[in-house]
């Protein structure tokens, strides 16, 4: 991921006995050390049985400096179990122009 662009991720689960679509609540979170963090949850999500579509905006990715940040999807059933992938790491490159540009 480039600072200050516009990606969409898609999350995916292995675990086939998995079904988002079921929980009562889930959340993406991209965090980078321990002040930088962003979180997507429920309707921010596009949400399939085992995966998640995660679309991060520019002041989104303009809060990460250059290194890696990590990513962990969360979630929650209606019965109050909470369940959550192991962390994966996603490198973020630099931008010459570190703000946010207008609209077309």
């Amino acid at each position: 991921m480039i600072r200050g662009t516009t990606p969409t991720f898609t999350l995916t689960i292995s675990d086939e006995t998995v079904d988002l679509t079921q929980a009562t609540h889930v959340y993406a979170t991209f965090k980078q050390g321990n002040n930088n963090a962003v979180t997507k949850m429920d309707e921010q999500l596009v949400i399939y049985p085992n995966a998640v579509e995660v679309y991060l905006d520019q002041e989104d990715t303009l809060k990460f400096k250059e290194g890696v940040v990590q990513v962990q999807m969360n979630w929650v059933y209606a019965n109050n179990s909470r369940a959550s992938t192991d962390t994966a790491t996603v490198k973020i490159g630099a931008n010459l122009i570190p703000k946010v540009l207008p609209e077309v």
